[in-house]
């Protein structure tokens, strides 16, 4: 049954090649309006005969997914909650929503307590097979930016609902969720027939749950392990994988599944400012901020990584002087008169 990756998850050796933080699990709430990579971002869905190992561990490790086609595409959108959300999640200040691409329909949501830095904590989630509410104080997935080797470990519990082939049910569950940055290196895949390598960094998350219900008290157990690839500035992980382990004895249900998924390597951007080829270069930057493929009147506004708008002005050229900003990573919105693109600049 079909299931997005992020929502089912609720979840080289270079030379010279060093750790880098992970700023954000998976990405910002949007701050600039628009689909702008830090808030929105595509995926292709990953098929294989079989699975990557991920098994290395520590620096300087090596993953080899280039048997895996990455091809069916999907995409994940971050917004603040509606009244209707807030009554149900009252913590909640973080709502990302899966879409088909090929429909348009929606598949999951979910629900957190997050806002640019700090604890990502999970509260709970919508799908078409099983939904989680987590209670208390929720599921925390660690403190971003995460440094190498950090670990969360926490004590959950808390409401499902299944609704299935085999029947719907529904009542608690308990168990527990570890988070740990426990590698960097480098990963291999294959995207649109080019081969590629990559230095990113692995977050893991281990969740293991026992079901219950008035009846039966352990009903069942999922047992699942969600890997996050992320690149040295990324906001979303470039490559994720999630596997799962599903049982319910009861239900005869015995179930473990792969999923595979693989960022598209350009932001979300309005389709008539993709077809003209609007950028901006060279990235990363240390005064002047190009930008080409131009039409018209331009707009630029520059925001930092937590939604401050830092530049606003009107461009008569083709640059915009970034000089007087402090190093770091930047959100750079430009509009013309065929549409608007926002592009993640590091500022050097």
């Amino acid at each position: 049954m079909k299931k997005l990756l992020l929502f089912a998850s609720l979840t080289f050796a270079v030379a010279g090649f060093s750790q880098s933080e992970i700023t954000h699990f998976m990405g910002n709430t949007q701050i600039t309006g628009g689909d702008d990579g830090f808030s929105a971002r595509g995926y292709y869905r990953g098929t294989f005969e079989s699975a990557p190992d991920e098994s290395a561990t520590g620096p300087n490790a090596t993953w080899d997914f280039s048997g895996v086609v990455f091809e069916q595409m999907e995409s994940y959108s971050n917004a603040l909650p509606t009244d209707a959300e807030i009554a149900n999640y009252p913590e909640c200040n973080f709502v990302s929503t899966g879409y088909d691409m090929e429909t348009s329909a929606e598949v999951g949501k979910l629900y957190a307590k997050f806002f640019n830095v700090g604890e990502f904590v999970i509260l709970g989630n919508t799908l078409d097979v099983l939904s989680l509410t987590f209670s208390g104080d929720g599921a925390s997935v660690g403190q971003f930016p995460m440094s190498y080797e950090s670990t969360s470990s926490d004590v959950v519990s808390g409401t499902f609902v299944y609704s299935g082939p085999q029947g719907d049910f529904n009542g608690d569950f308990t168990g527990t969720m570890t988070s740990t940055y426990d590698a960097y290196g480098t990963i291999d895949y294959v995207l649109e027939n080019t081969e590629t390598s990559a230095s990113v960094n692995r977050l893991s998350v281990v969740l293991n749950l026992t079901f219950g219900t008035a009846d039966f008290p352990s009903a069942g157990t999922l047992m699942q392990t969600s890997n996050y690839y992320y690149d040295g500035n990324g906001f979303w992980p470039s490559i994720r994988s999630v596997k799962s382990h599903f049982m319910v004895p009861l239900l005869s249900i015995d179930q473990t599944t792969t999923y595979l998924e693989k960022s598209t390597d350009a932001l979300l951007s309005t389709p008539e400012t993709v077809a003209n080829a609007l950028s901006v270069y060279p990235n990363p930057v240390k005064d002047i901020l190009r930008i080409s493929g131009i039409s018209g009147n331009i707009q630029a506004s520059i925001f930092d990584v937590n939604g401050r708008l830092m530049l606003n002005q009107q461009i008569n050229s083709n640059g915009i002087d970034l000089s007087s900003l402090q190093n770091g990573i930047y959100l750079v919105k430009v509009s013309d008169d065929t549409g608007t693109t926002t592009q993640k600049v590091v500022k050097q």
